[in-house]
């Protein structure tokens, strides 16, 4: 019997070792366990997210290599404002054709207005910079708890902002150049940390669709008030100004460009231009069509997320378990140990405890690890692809894994790791008291006789 624990203890601990030899587990191990991190990470943070290691170990890599992309591709993912401010500026020093970094690391107040003003003169007809603007005037806002629901409210300098927008040809958020640039600094630094290479290109909108929908309603109102008055020219004008524009951006507001279609189709309607009238028709209605096609979509991309959060949840309580049973393992090679009193293999002796301990716990390692390995396969070559191919498919899958593998099971508080520690501290204490109890003999006083 003992003999037999002993080899399911060491056949499970060798085999759970053994997966460390696939890439696949390395990678799903490290994205498994990231939900201690808030655990011995006790430094204070500001209201931004601590920035991943392997950005800032790419930062001054890049730097020692005078590397304009790696430092570009570093500073739009350093979280500190004043740290991804001086890199991009480096970059774009070492690079002009980097500018564009301008538009996705958001820059240090005091350095937002120039490098709005070099996107402008560096990629003229790009709506971005205008909606750059805008949004730097929501933040004051919202910084100064002042909240404005209506154009006419708003500054001229917002409404400027806005206008120039809407006055654009494009818009071009330099999503497509940072997914390029990922991949050339991957390859080029043989990064394999989906951390750094898939968390590296996640999307965030650049466009304030808010803005969007308050500025074009805006318009269609006062193209409103011009055919009031019996200026239809100047009303057409207006619905069209919104119609272009939502064309040339990729229609952010499907239902202004269908409120502006169907105003433009009315007035071309009363005055018996019946062809203009038809297209507009069509126009709004194949708007409907696409949006009806997105929202299938977004419910299909929603199912898909269920299933992607279900193999989040397996890897999480894997990894959840796989530090306690090899903690609960080590415990008990530690208590032989003691036990024995010799680090020779042949003199070591186990409790029966101790045995059904280590069995139990070296079985759970292996199926742990087992599972994170599995839970995480569909995903391991997500990012080796990409790289060697350009192939992003996937990656929207896998950076939703990542964004909820950070976090707890458990919904921890402010001070969860403090008392984390604490439990743990007193669990090592009343180990060792016992160990001390089972092992330290006091031999008994001897009775005195007379």
């Amino acid at each position: 019997m003992r003999k037999a624990s002993l080899i399911t203890i060491a056949g499970c601990a060798a085999l759970s070792l053994s997966f460390l030899l696939a890439p696949t587990f390395r990678q799903g191990l490290g994205v498994s366990v990231a939900q201690w991190r808030a655990t011995f990470d006790v430094t204070p943070h500001g209201p931004w997210p601590a920035t991943s290691a392997g950005f800032r170990a790419l930062a001054r890599q890049a730097e020692q290599n005078h590397d304009a992309e790696a430092i570009a591709f570093a500073a739009v993912n350093i979280f500190e404002r004043s740290e991804r401010t001086r890199l991009a500026k480096e970059a774009v020093q070492l690079d002009p054709g980097l500018t564009w970094i301008y538009g996705r690391a958001y820059p240090t107040p005091a350095d937002s207005e120039a490098w709005i003003q070099k996107l402008e003169q560096w990629d003229p007809g790009n709506a971005l910079p205008y909606f750059m603007e805008a949004e730097n005037i929501d933040l004051a806002q919202a910084r100064s708890r002042k909240f404005v629901r209506n154009v006419d409210q708003q500054s001229e300098a917002w409404k400027n902002a806005m206008a120039g927008a809407f006055r654009s040809s494009k818009f071009d958020d330099y999503q497509q150049k940072l997914v390029e640039l990922d991949r050339k600094v991957a390859a080029r630094y043989g990064l394999d940390d989906p951390y750094v290479v898939a968390r590296g290109i996640r999307y965030t909108a650049a466009m304030p669709y808010y803005d969007v929908f308050l500025f074009g309603e805006s318009i269609l109102k006062s193209g409103d008030n011009l055919q009031a008055r019996g200026d239809l020219n100047g009303a057409l004008e207006s619905y069209w100004s919104v119609i272009r524009f939502e064309e040339a951006v990729g229609v952010p507001t499907p239902e202004v460009l269908k409120h502006a279609c169907y105003k433009a189709g009315a007035l071309y309607q009363k005055q018996g231009n019946k062809v203009q009238a038809e297209l507009l028709s069509y126009l709004a209605g194949n708007t409907t069509r696409v949006e009806n096609e997105g929202n299938a979509a977004g419910r299909q991309l929603l199912s898909s997320m269920a299933v992607v959060h279900w193999y989040e949840a397996v890897m999480k309580i894997s990894g959840l378990l796989l530090p306690i049973f090899g903690g609960l393992l080590l415990i008990c090679v530690l208590m032989t140990f003691a036990r024995s009193r010799s680090l020779r293999i042949g003199s070591l002796r186990a409790s029966g405890g101790t045995l059904a301990v280590g069995v139990v716990t070296a079985v759970g390692l292996l199926l742990s690890s087992a599972l994170v390995y599995v839970s995480y396969w569909p995903f391991g070559g997500i990012v080796g692809q990409f790289v060697r191919t350009g192939n992003d498919g996937g990656l929207s899958q896998l950076n939703e894994i990542l964004d909820y593998a950070q976090f707890p099971l458990f919904k921890p508080g402010p001070s969860y790791p403090m008392h984390f520690w604490t439990v743990l501290i007193a669990l090592c204490v009343v180990t060792l008291l016992v160990i001390a109890g089972r092992h330290l003999h006091i031999p008994p006083r001897a009775k005195v006789t007379m």
